[in-house]
Formats: structure tokens, C-alpha cells, sequence
């Protein structure tokens, strides 16, 4: 039996979320110190956006596992699974030290008053680079096509395993 009954709707899943994620903490009333007590709220907001936008990359790892096995005869689950998560691990090891090599670009010293530039970057860092990285997120999955051939290896593959 399939993984699951059909491909997810990621297009409608992927685009709102993003925008959600792109444009909510990296508004222009970010940068106005009199409503920084908004961004609490702000990022909860961009949260609801960022769980369904990088939940669909679990939700491509069953499209993977039967295009795979309809292209080339091999289930390949763990494999897949496995790659999914290192490459999730790897990912989220790099985006922490990213911030810490963007603080020591600019010269971060934690012992003395944060310049200009050390605030330019945690805003460049919470802001533009989140929603820098969420576009190109949404362009990889947008351009995937894998599930273009969702009805033809569904039907093909349905009781071979």
C-alpha cells in the first residue's frame, strides 16, 4: 500500500506560508525602535507561517520514496529518511553558527555597547536573512518535480509493495 492516499497540496500550502514567514519580521516596522515590543507578536505570527512551510518538506519524503520506486524500482525509505534528516541537522547546525559569523563580521564584543554595525547585522540577521533563505526554500520546492507524476506512479506502484 502507498505511503499515503495522494500528493499534498504544497502549492497552496507553501506560497502563503511564505509570505507569511518573508514579509511579517521583515517589515519595515521592524527597524522602528517605538514598536520593538511588537515583535514578539510579529514572530508568533511568522511561526504560523514557518511550521506548515517546513513541514512540507517532510511531506515531499513520501513523494520521493514512490517516485523512486516507480522510476527505478527501489524503496528506499530509510535512505531517504535518513538523508532528510542529516540534511536537517546540517542545515540547522549551519543557520546557528551563521549568526555567530555575521556577529564576528562586524566586530560583536559582548563586553562593550553594541555600535551601529553590530545592530545593523542582528537586524539584517532576524530580518532579511530569514526571509532571504524562506524564498529560497519556496523556490526549491515550487520547482520540484516530483509530484508532477503523482497519479501515474500512485496508480503504478499500488499493491507492488
Amino acid at each position: 500500500t502507498a505511503l499515503r492516499s495522494g500528493p499534498a497540496p504544497r502549492e497552496r500550502m507553501t506560497v502563503p506560508t511564505t509570505i507569511m514567514v518573508v514579509f511579517v519580521p521583515a517589515s519595515p516596522v521592524i527597524t522602528n525602535p517605538a514598536i520593538r515590543r511588537t515583535a514578539p507578536i510579529r514572530r508568533n505570527i511568522c511561526s504560523l507561517g514557518a511550521g506548515p512551510l517546513l513541514s512540507a518538506v517532510f511531506a515531499l519524503v513520501p513523494d520521493v520514496v514512490e517516485y523512486g520506486y516507480w522510476k527505478f524500482g527501489i524503496r528506499s525509505e530509510g535512505l531517504i529518511s535518513s538523508a532528510q534528516s542529516i540534511g536537517s541537522k546540517v542545515g540547522i547546525g549551519i543557520g546557528s553558527a551563521l549568526t555567530g559569523w555575521i556577529l564576528a563580521g562586524v566586530g560583536y564584543n559582548p563586553t562593550v555597547a553594541a555600535t551601529e554595525e553590530v545592530i545593523n547585522a542582528v537586524r539584517f540577521d532576524y530580518t532579511w536573512l530569514g526571509a532571504i533563505l524562506s524564498v529560497a526554500i519556496l523556490v526549491i520546492v515550487l520547482l520540484l518535480n516530483v509530484e508532477k507524476y503523482a497519479p501515474e506512479y500512485m496508480k503504478n506502484n499500488e499493491g507492488k509493495h
